[in-house]
């Protein structure tokens, strides 16, 4: 059997890190480098079929990443470059936008997202540059989430959670400080401290499905099957269609045999 194809040789620039693969939803290691792809022969590299390209936070566990060109790259920049630029101007003067469905835009969710692409781009700087006009403009919760989301990248636990917790004490209203601070104990396995937090968030926003779903995980990990079902009956509550899903009402009647309770009626 003749085995050939192409694949990327030469990987340089290697940077590791940690966070959510938006492929497969999994939470761990990805790698980023920079490499071109070969033509080969029985895996032996024959000719390069591909220019230089960053291939950015493959996941560990899928594979799955995003490739990127020098083009593609210097778009990402302008693209991030422009954000937050309006995202500042909007911050500066307590501007509230809101999106399509006329929820308040989270600045702070739209700048991080923006936080382990550009690491794994190499190009962390400016990151930097940000956070230090955050602090000169003294949009301290902003900038306390900023460097913690790079500390998580990093895998800085403690680094992290001190930076996420001074962003929650900079704004104590906001909820997704203490959804980063708690989603990095969950990661942590330190469910007790991820629980508080979740529920801290939750008293702030009692609709929020992330911190309802991200709960029954955690409740989950702990056997704390009536906390699980108090959580599913406030889910059932917001949305009467969950209570149709199958698969989420079979776990709901199983977690309440656990339980020694009697499942509520529809």
């Amino acid at each position: 059997m003749i085995i050939f194809g192409s694949r990327i040789y030469g990987k340089n620039h290697v940077v590791k890190g940690r966070g959510y693969c938006t492929q497969c939803n999994a939470y761990g290691q990805n790698t980023s480098y920079s490499g071109k792809e070969w033509g080969h022969l029985y895996y032996i590299p024959l000719f390069p079929t591909s220019e230089m390209k960053r291939i950015v936070l493959q996941c560990d566990k899928c594979s799955y990443s995003m490739q990127m060109s020098e083009r593609d790259a210097e778009r990402f920049f302008r693209d991030f470059e422009g954000v937050a630029a309006h995202s500042l101007a909007a911050l500066e003067s307590n501007e509230q936008e809101r999106d399509q469905g006329g929820k308040p835009v989270s600045h702070i969710a739209r700048l991080i997202r923006y936080v382990n692409p550009l690491i794994g781009l190499m190009a962390g700087h400016r990151l930097e540059a940000l956070c230090d006009t955050l602090r000169e403009k003294n949009l301290m919760c902003v900038h306390h989430c900023l460097r913690g989301a790079i500390e998580e990248f990093h895998g800085h636990v403690d680094e992290s959670a001190n930076a996420y917790w001074l962003a929650c004490e900079s704004n104590p209203t906001d909820t997704l400080p203490l959804i980063l601070l708690a989603g990095l104990h969950l990661h942590s396995e330190a469910y007790v401290d991820a629980g508080s937090y979740y529920e801290k968030a939750l008293a702030i926003e009692p609709d929020n499905v992330f911190v309802l779903m991200s709960l029954l995980e955690v409740y989950s990990e702990l056997e704390d099957h009536v906390s699980q079902i108090k959580i599913y009956e406030t889910y059932f509550d917001l949305d009467p269609t969950f209570a149709q899903d199958k698969k989420m009402v079979k776990a709901y009647k199983k977690t309440c045999k656990k339980a020694g309770c009697e499942p509520r009626s529809a």
